[in-house]
């Protein structure tokens, strides 16, 4: 199916992959032409040629990729990954990735909040991992959504999905139980919305959106890959 030395597992369930090591803009190398925006109201995000990363501001600087194709709208699966470091992990609410629109039920995020790692559907319906990111170290995470159907504090575990580098991390149910719904057929990093709403402070790279439930073996697979370089 694919080189596994070499290349990014699971290509054909891509829905759009931003290469920052070999492209300066969020360029969609997945086929399906997903490419991204920068939205500079604040100045950011910027291209970092010396991380190979995008560099966001913390205020209100986003990318964002519209009309999502194939569609990533209702209550569905998905995979999304990624590298960051942030500046500051005692911040609150950083969005690494956002899947969808503000509401309480039609949004799937990955984030950092008080060095604290977190996903979540809306804000209210969500699994953290206390402790786990610090400033200024890069980490690779991957967030996932294995189930559809009502999140609860009984099933949480087997919905959400967050790896750390290449190894799945056991959190905490926290919030009401919710049913993702996405509408709006978005897909953003470094911040939640074309406004920035829950802005990231930091460096982003190699942001991945995939209509699938990635295995444990591929999740160490594009760890393993590496952030500047492939295997």
């Amino acid at each position: 199916r694919y080189d596994v030395d070499t290349e990014t597992p699971r290509p054909e369930k891509l829905v759009l992959d931003y290469d920052t090591t070999v492209n300066s803009s969020p360029t969609d190398i997945s086929g399906n032409a997903n490419d991204g925006k920068l939205h500079n109201s604040s100045g950011a995000p910027s291209y970092s040629p010396e991380d190979k990363a995008f560099n966001f501001s913390g205020v209100s600087g986003v990318i964002y990729a519209p009309l999502l194709s194939p569609a990533m709208t209702g209550d569905r699966i998905c995979s999304m990954s990624a590298w960051f470091k942030t500046t500051n992990a005692s911040s609150v609410n950083q969005t690494v990735m956002w899947l969808g629109a503000y509401s309480s039920s039609g949004l799937f995020t990955v984030a950092v909040s008080n060095g604290t790692l977190r996903i979540s559907i809306g804000d209210t319906c969500k699994m953290e991992v206390a402790g786990v990111i610090e400033s200024n170290t890069w980490y690779h995470v991957v967030g996932i959504k294995a189930g559809t159907g009502a999140i609860t504090s009984s099933n949480f575990s087997s919905t959400f999905k967050l790896y750390l580098n290449g190894k799945q991390l056991t959190g905490t149910f926290g919030g009401q139980t919710r049913t993702l719904n996405v509408t709006t057929n978005y897909w953003y990093v470094g911040a939640g919305g074309a406004s920035g709403q829950e802005p990231f402070s930091g460096y982003i790279s190699n942001p991945k959106l995939y209509d699938t439930i990635l295995e444990p073996s591929e999740v160490r697979k594009l760890y393993n890959l590496g952030r500047t370089g492939r295997s």
